[in-house]
C-alpha cells in the first residue's frame, strides 16, 4: 500500500475478485514491493476518479491489469477506465519497456485492448496466477517487478513462505515447481537452500507439537481406538511432509552434485534426530516418528531408481550417514536407519493395512476398514507398509512415470536396490568387525516379495543378470554402490535372494 505520488505497483480488477487480489498482494508485501490498491489507498472524502488517475500517471512502476471472469462478466466497471487511463499512459512511454502487465486469474480470454501501433494488450506477456503454475508464475512476476524497480531479485523463500495461505493439498505442487525452477539455475542456490531450509524447520516446529502429534493416547480413549489413532497420526505424519517430498523427489532426479543435494541431505539427517531423540511416552506412538524420514527414503529411491541415477541413490541414501541411536559412536546410512517396519514395529498390521485399503481405494475410509478387518471382512495386507506409501507416493510420480505399471516396477526396483545396499552395508560392518556376527540382515523387504513370488523376472534376478552382463558397467559399481567392487555387489545379491525367498515362501 502506498501514496498515488510513490513508486508502486497499480493493480486494476474488479471487486469480485477481492480474494485473489489479497493473495497477489501478499506476495507484493512478502517482496517489500509498494503497490496501490483502492480499497486500502482511498482514504475518506478522496475524489476517487482524480486520485486513481493520478496514482496510474503519477508513481505507477508497473501496472497489473487482473482479468478473470468476474472482470469479463461485467459490461461496466471502474477497471475499464483505470484500463483506458493506463492505454494512454503506455502510448506515452517508450516502446520495450515493461509497463503494463496482464495477470489472469483463470484461463479465460484477455479483453482486446488496443495499445496504438499495431499492438494489442494480447501482445504483452501475461502471468497466469492459478492453477498448478501458481508458484512459478508468481516467483517471475515478483522477479520481474523487482527487476522494474532496479532492486535485487526477491527471495524464493520469501515468496514461498508468501503463498502458505494456499490450501494445504496445493503446497506440494507449489515446492515441486519452486525446485524445478532454481534447481538447475547455479545463481539461485543460495535461496534454493534457503527454500528446503524453510520447508524443513517447518516440519519439525509442527513434528514437535504435542498437540499435533501426541505421544500418550488421550485420557478416557479406549484401547479398541488405539488402531485409529496410530492410523491418524501416520496420515497427519505423511500429509506435513509431503510437500518436501515433492521437492525431493525433483532434486532427486536432477542434481548433477552432492552440492545440489546439500539441503535434501541435512533434511533427511534433521528428520533421522527427530525420530531417535529420546522421549517419553507409548511405544507404538514414538515409533510412528520414523514416517516422515520413511516417506523421505522411499521418495529419494524411487525417483532414482526410476531414471537410473545411482549416482544420487549414492549421495542421498548412502554417503548420507546417521548414529543409529542417540549418543551411539557408530554411524550406517540413512538407508539404513530406517525401513518398513521402523515406524509400525509396535502397532501390529492392523492399522498400516487400513492405510494401506483407504490410499488405494474411495470404498474405504480408516474407520470402515478398521470395521472390515476386525470382522474378517477384508484381509490383513501383507506388506501394509509399503503397499500405503506406494499408493500414498503415487501422485508425486505423475511426470516421472508414463502409468501406473511403470511407477510400481520402479517402486519394486527401489525397495531392492534400499536391500542391496543395506545388505552389503551390513555384510561389511561384520567382516571389520567379527563381534558383531549376530546382526541380522537387512530389513528391506516390501511389496516385491509378493508381486514377483510366483516370477522368474524379479527385480533382484534382474539386477543379478544386469550385473552379470554388464560386469563393471554396471550402473550401480559405476556410481559408487558396492565400494564400486563386482564382488561384493555379486555377494549382496546373492545373500538377499536367499532372505527374500524366504520372505516370500512365508505368505502362502
Amino acid at each position: 500500500m502506498t501514496s498515488a505520488a510513490a513508486k508502486h505497483v497499480f493493480i486494476s480488477y474488479v471487486r469480485q475478485d477481492n480474494a485473489e487480489v489479497d493473495k497477489l498482494c501478499d506476495l507484493l508485501k512478502a517482496a517489500n514491493i509498494a503497490y496501490w490498491r483502492d480499497r486500502e489507498s482511498l482514504g475518506p472524502g478522496d475524489a476517487w476518479k482524480r486520485v486513481i488517475r493520478e496514482a496510474i500517471q503519477d508513481g505507477t512502476a508497473v501496472f497489473l491489469a487482473c482479468f478473470s471472469a468476474n472482470q469479463r462478466a461485467k459490461e461496466k466497471s471502474v477497471m475499464n477506465e483505470e484500463i483506458r487511463i493506463a492505454v494512454e499512459e503506455y502510448r506515452l512511454r517508450r516502446p520495450g519497456k515493461t509497463w503494463l502487465v496482464p495477470v489472469r486469474f483463470d484461463d479465460g480470454d484477455i479483453d482486446d485492448w488496443d495499445l496504438g501501433a499495431n499492438l494489442s494488450i494480447h501482445d504483452i506477456n501475461y502471468a497466469d496466477l492459478f492453477g498448478d503454475r501458481y508458484t512459478t508464475e508468481a516467483v517471475k512476476l515478483i522477479t520481474m517487478i523487482q527487476d522494474v524497480f532496479g532492486g535485487p531479485t526477491s527471495d524464493p523463500a520469501t515468496v514461498q513462505a508468501s503463498v502458505e495461505q494456499l490450501s494445504a493439498p496445493e503446497r506440494p505442487a507449489k515446492m515441486r515447481e519452486l525446485t524445478k525452477s532454481f534447481i538447475l539455475d547455479p545463481t539461485k542456490r543460495i535461496e534454493l537452500d534457503d527454500l528446503i531450509r524453510s520447508e524443513t524447520q517447518r516440519v519439525l516446529i509442527e513434528l514437535r507439537s504435542a498437540e499435533r502429534f501426541p505421544l500418550q493416547p488421550a485420557a478416557g480413549q479406549a484401547d479398541n481406538d488405539a488402531d485409529l489413532l496410530i492410523a491418524d497420526l501416520a496420515t497427519d505424519y505423511w500429509r506435513l511432509i509431503e510437500p518436501l517430498c515433492w521437492s525431493l523427489q525433483v532434486a532427486a532426479r536432477y542434481a548433477d552434485t552432492v552440492e545440489q543435494l546439500t539441503p535434501w541431505i541435512r533434511a533427511l539427517t534433521a528428520l533421522h534426530t527427530y525420530a531417535v531423540e529420546p522421549v517419553g511416552g507409548r511405544t507404538v506412538l514414538i515409533k510412528l516418528r520414523y514416517v516422515p524420514l520413511l516417506a523421505c527414503v522411499v521418495t529419494a529411491a524411487v525417483a532414482t531408481a526410476g531414471d537410473d541415477r545411482w549416482d544420487n541413490f549414492r549421495r542421498l541414501l548412502v554417503d548420507c550417514t546417521v548414529k543409529p541411536r542417540h549418543g551411539d559412536t557408530r554411524v550406517e546410512s540413512i538407508a539404513e536407519a530406517v525401513d518398513f517396519y521402523a515406524p509400525f514395529a509396535e502397532a501390529g498390521k492392523a492399522a498400516p493395512s487400513a492405510l494401506a485399503y483407504a490410499a488405494e481405494s474411495e470404498k474405504y475410509t480408516l474407520e470402515s476398514a478398521l470395521a472390515a478387518l476386525r470382522t474378517n471382512g477384508i484381509q490383513h495386507r501383507l506388506q501394509p507398509v509399503a503397499d500405503w506409501l506406494c499408493a500414498m507416493l503415487c501422485p508425486m510420480f505423475a511426470d516421472q512415470f508414463t502409468d501406473n505399471d511403470s511407477y510400481e516396477n520402479a517402486f519394486d526396483r527401489a525397495e531392492v536396490m534400499l536391500g542391496l545396499v543395506t545388505q552389503d552395508s551390513i555384510s561389511m560392518l561384520v567382516e571389520r568387525n567379527p563381534e558383531l556376527s549376530w546382526l541380522r540382515g537387512t530389513h528391506w523387504f516390501g511389496r516385491s516379495t509378493w508381486r514377483h513370488k510366483h516370477s522368474n523376472s524379479s527385480p533382484v534376478n534382474e539386477f543379478a543378470q544386469q550385473l552379470d552382463t554388464a560386469g563393471a558397467d554396471y550402473g550401480p559399481l559405476k556410481a559408487g554402490l558396492f565400494g564400486s567392487q563386482q564382488e561384493r555387489a555379486g555377494a549382496a545379491m546373492t545373500s538377499y535372494a536367499e532372505q527374500f525367498a524366504k520372505v516370500s515362501r512365508g505368505y502362502w
